[in-house]
């Protein structure tokens, strides 16, 4: 096989990809390995910054950013938690007979040696290749699934603590069946994996997939079927391979042919084959989940036959090839010396997939994919202005030099009384700008606006930074009025001219207008749309003769009134 090639280990390749410029995919290649024929990264932590893999011969390895390979050895290497404890199996001396000899029994790794798993409680070695196997490890407790071979080469799956050190074999359909996990929830409370159950009308068992939920009340592990694709031909076929760490996400193969999610809301739910693969020869995997519903695995074109290709799925998307999805980000020159095989795992945020791939050197090389969005931009800060050009607002805000967004989202609510309306996106500036004018604004006393702003890139966004900008406070401080009033007339007694000021504290339709003292209207001053501020009417009675007038002003259910005496 070309993976089997023997060549000096990796030298560390580590890639910063870029589209337009800003970095938003970190590609990087573990460096350092101890087995020549490479291997694959098969595990990330919650955060994603602590990976784990396995050697293509055999034996486990941490991995980070900042301290490179640690070696763990083991014999085969199959799950880590978040604090980077691996479990597997590997062989100890036991008594099988008479005979104290090597066996192979599930374990872990301790940071110094791996310890042995149990005896679970019933189980004896009956082959000292196969006994027992650890599978998955929870990522946030110490809890353990693995699979006990039987006399009959069936198996069970079993789950261990060391709190309960006995452990304990979980439920399946019968010693005539098989049982195995793959994978365990972050609290442990889920396990997922395969149980071999009967076909109507078959003389033999298949694979289906299966999960094994905890029952909070009598502490119990319950055997769950999830669904089999394609099980009305007569085959069930498939197993679930891994989950998200909240539990809610269940994904893997059904039907030995089509990829599945399965939530508790919709069940099984068929996500078909990668683009141009003819379904009835093609199959796709689903191997690990984040908490929004992205799928990361591998697509063979022809079932069982080598020749697989990682992919990755969105609710958004679909099932798309992973390199086609970076292609798709512009990054096509970057990755054309490279095959991805497998993705393997995915962050609880989905911004780390990990898995192998082969480069021009022919062997398996374990990869990472960092997708970084941009970081929130900061000192997001407004300035409120009302004077006779209108009324807006000013947002202005700051980024980091080298940030890697492509542009903003900015958008508002409005707060009226107990009334709050939806935010809604109000301009998307380009990234090379900092400042936003609003003036679609409506000034009234008790009305505030609240604005939040986000930086994106293609391939996320950064956290709201929120601020909130005009209200009845902010109204006093900028000078805007906050009554319906006249302030005075000056100079008065008067002739022949004075000016009159008032103040309207929203935007309104207002009529002002001379009077007698009897009431009677003498002229129309000024009427129509007026915004909130602080107005001088410079009023000229020359034709008028001396005496004493009112000025009233009249909006809405509001007016105010102002006596006058013109004095000749």
């Amino acid at each position: 096989m070309i993976f089997r090639k023997l060549i000096p280990a990796l030298a560390l390749l580590s890639t910063t990809l870029f589209a337009e410029d800003p970095e938003i995919v970190k590609f990087t290649i573990a460096a350092g390995l101890a087995d020549p024929a490479g291997g694959q990264m098969n595990w990330t932590n919650s955060n994603g910054n602590l990976l784990g893999g396995s050697y293509y011969w055999g034996g486990g390895f941490l991995w980070s950013q900042e301290n490179g390979i640690q070696d763990v050895g083991g014999t085969n290497v199959r799950g880590m938690d978040n604090q980077g404890t691996f479990i597997g199996n590997n062989y100890f001396p036991m008594i099988m007979g008479d005979t104290l000899t090597e066996v192979s029994a599930a374990s872990y790794f301790d940071g110094e040696e791996w310890v042995m798993i149990g005896p679970i409680a019933g189980t004896l070695p009956n082959d000292p290749n196969f006994y027992q196997s650890a599978w998955a490890i929870a990522a946030d407790t110490f809890i353990v699934a693995g699979m006990y071979w039987h006399e009959n080469s069936r198996t069970t799956a079993f789950v261990w603590t060391p709190e309960d050190p006995d452990g304990e074999l979980l439920p399946d359909h019968g010693l005539e069946h098989s049982s195995r996990p793959n994978d365990i929830s972050a609290n442990g409370e889920l396990i997922v994996g395969f149980a071999s159950m009967g076909t109507a009308g078959v003389d033999y068992v298949s694979r289906a997939a299966h999960a094994w939920i905890l029952d909070e009340i009598t502490g119990d592990y319950e055997l769950v079927f999830l669904g089999a694709l394609g099980a009305d031909e007569g085959w069930m076929g498939g197993e679930a391979y891994g989950c998200s760490d909240n539990g809610e996400i269940i994904v893997g193969r059904s039907g030995d042919t089509e990829l599945f999610v399965w939530t508790e809301d919709e069940g099984m739910v068929n996500l078909g084959h990668a683009p141009g693969h003819d379904p009835t020869w093609a199959s796709a995997s689903g191997m690990d989940a984040s908490s929004d519903t992205t799928i990361v695995g591998f697509a063979q074109p022809i079932f069982n036959e080598w020749g697989r290709s990682a992919i990755i799925y969105t609710t958004e998307s679909g099932i798309i090839f992973l390199k086609d999805s970076l292609e798709n980000l512009g990054l096509e020159d970057q990755f054309e010396d490279w095959a991805f095989l497998q993705a393997n795992s995915i962050s609880e945020d989905g911004r780390v997939i990990v898995g192998s791939a082969i480069g021009l050197a022919g062997i398996l090389a374990p990869f990472v994919l960092e997708f970084i969005p941009p970081s929130a931009p900061t000192d997001l800060s407004s300035e409120i202005y009302n004077d006779a050009d209108g009324t807006w607002i000013d947002l202005t805000w700051t980024d980091d030099p080298v940030n890697n967004e492509f542009s903003y989202n900015l958008q508002r609510r409005v707060i009226i009384a107990d009334s709050t309306s939806d935010w809604a996106t109000i301009a998307n500036p380009d990234s090379a700008e900092n400042t936003y004018r609003d003036t679609e604004l409506y000034f009234a006393n008790g009305v505030e606006w609240e604005y939040r702003l986000r930086a994106e890139n293609p391939v996320g966004e950064s956290a709201w930074v929120e601020i909130m900008t005009a209200s009845s406070t902010d109204r006093i401080a900028s000078g805007l009025p906050t009554e319906f009033k006249i302030v005075g007339a000056y100079p008065n007694p008067f002739n022949p001219i004075t000016n009159i000021q008032y103040e309207i504290p929203e935007q309104m339709n207002t009529k002002i207008a001379l009077y007698s003292v009897t009431g009677s209207e003498l002229t129309v001053l000024r009427e129509g749309q007026f915004a909130a501020g602080k107005y001088t009417l410079q009023l000229d009675m020359s034709d008028f003769s001396s005496g004493v007038y009112l000025i009233r002003i009249i909006s809405g259910d509001k007016m105010a009134v102002q006596k006058l005496t013109l004095i000749k």
